[in-house]
């Protein structure tokens, strides 16, 4: 997948891209409408999980990782004389959450 990556922003003119942390394997890509790298790089953003950023000049891009879960004893936690309990739930921001799922796919093994 870095490949792909780094190929679609040579070709924008980025050459400064760091996909050293970028996970996965692509298999038959291809980009339907004409558009901007960007939004051919925001497909495979969406669809693999994957971060980027921008660090000293350079487009970093990162696969999320998954957490892995911990126990916490309840001494260490703090305790708030106003808190309604021990534990509280959030919902994650809405840019992590799928609204809409849109697939496509392309069989690298197929001949068209």
């Amino acid at each position: 997948m870095g490949a792909v990556i780094a190929e679609l922003c040579a070709q924008a003119g980025v050459d400064e891209v760091d996909v050293r942390e970028v996970f996965g394997l692509v298999r038959g890509f291809s980009v339907a409408d004409v558009g901007s790298a960007r939004a051919a790089l925001q497909q495979l953003m969406l669809a693999h999980g994957l971060d980027a950023v921008e660090l000293d000049g350079m487009v970093v891009l990162r696969s999320r990782r998954e957490r892995l879960p911990f126990v916490l004893d309840e001494l260490e936690l703090a305790v708030l004389g106003s808190s309604a309990g021990l534990v509280s739930r959030h919902r994650a921001p809405v840019a992590e959450m799928a609204g809409r799922v849109r697939l496509g796919h392309v069989d690298a093994a197929n001949e068209y």
